[in-house]
């Protein structure tokens, strides 16, 4: 490359590590003096980037498939408590039998 068009590279490179670090941490505490140390510094924040956003995404599914359970067995019990109130089972015995289905569920 020569001089001209490796002040251009390095110029354009600064600007998209700039604008990059600006978008996603804010600022950017240590500044590139050269077009390797600004590919070396966004190759780093793009990776960072892509960490953190695979992180967020696996927390956020394993809140979903939580919740989906927990709706799932809501549902379960529900059910099971129009079974016992349709056939007439007695308060007493429906109570036992949906706290023995209850930590049945919970153990698996």
């Amino acid at each position: 490359l020569s001089e001209g068009q490796g002040l251009d590279l390095f110029w354009y490179l600064y600007g998209v590590y700039w604008s990059v670090t600006a978008m996603f941490s804010g600022a950017s505490f240590l500044q590139p003096m050269n077009s390797l140390e600004a590919a070396f510094s966004l190759t780093f924040v793009v990776f960072g980037m892509l960490f953190g956003s695979t992180l967020i995404s696996s927390v956020a599914a394993m809140l979903v498939d939580f919740q989906m359970l927990k709706r799932n067995r809501l549902e379960k019990m529900r059910t099971l408590r129009k079974f016992l109130q349709q056939h007439k089972v007695q308060p007493l015995l429906a109570v036992n039998i949906q706290d023995q289905v209850l930590d049945r569920m919970t153990a698996e």
